[in-house]
C-alpha cells in the first residue's frame, strides 16, 4: 500500500490528488489544441487564445511535483528526461498551431507533430521506457492488469512508480 512510504496520510492524499489531476490535463491539454484547430477563425479570441497553454503548462507542474514527490528527475531517470523532450516538442508543436498567419497545410502538419509528440510522452509515461514501448519494452506493472483481467480493481501500488519499494 502507499501508506507505508509516505510520511504522513496528507501526503498520500496529495499524491493521488496531484496524480489524478496529471491525468485529468494529460487528456485535456490535447483536447484544448484540437479544439483551437478546429475553430474557424485563423486566430483564436477570448479563453480559447490561451487555455490551451495554460493546461499543458499546468501539465509541467503537476509532472514537476510528481516528479518530486518521489525524487525522480530528468537527467537522472533517462524515461523522464524522454517524457519531457516529448513534452516539449507537444507544447511547441501546440503553440505553434495557434500563431496568427498559419495557412491550412502548416496548421495540419503542427496539428500532426503536437499529436505525435504527445502520443510519444504518454507512451514513454506508460512503459517508463524512453523506447515508448519499441524494441521489447513493456508496460509498467499495474497499469495494464485491469485489461489482463477484466475483474481486477485498481488498487493504490497501481499507481507508484516502477522502483520503489511500498510494504
Amino acid at each position: 500500500m502507499l501508506s507505508g512510504h509516505f510520511k504522513t496520510p496528507i501526503m498520500q492524499q496529495s499524491y493521488v490528488g496531484l496524480l489524478i489531476v496529471h491525468m485529468l490535463l494529460t487528456v485535456a491539454s490535447p483536447l484544448l489544441y484540437v479544439a483551437r484547430f478546429l475553430r474557424a477563425a485563423p486566430r483564436p479570441r477570448g479563453f480559447m487564445r490561451h487555455l490551451p497553454e495554460v493546461a499543458a503548462l499546468l501539465l509541467l507542474f503537476s509532472g514537476v511535483a510528481l516528479g518530486a514527490i518521489f525524487g525522480q528527475f530528468p537527467l537522472r531517470e533517462p524515461w523522464l528526461t524522454a517524457k519531457l523532450v516529448g513534452f516539449v516538442a507537444y507544447a511547441g508543436g501546440g503553440w505553434y498551431l495557434g500563431r496568427p498567419g498559419r495557412d491550412a497545410r502548416e496548421r495540419r502538419i503542427a496539428l500532426a507533430v503536437t499529436a505525435a509528440a504527445w502520443v510519444y510522452a504518454v507512451a514513454v509515461a506508460v512503459h517508463q521506457d524512453p523506447r515508448a514501448g519499441l524494441g521489447g519494452a513493456q508496460p509498467v506493472a499495474g497499469i495494464t492488469s485491469r485489461a489482463q483481467s477484466p475483474g481486477a480493481s485498481i488498487t493504490p501500488t497501481s499507481v507508484v512508480p516502477r522502483g520503489r519499494v511500498i510494504s
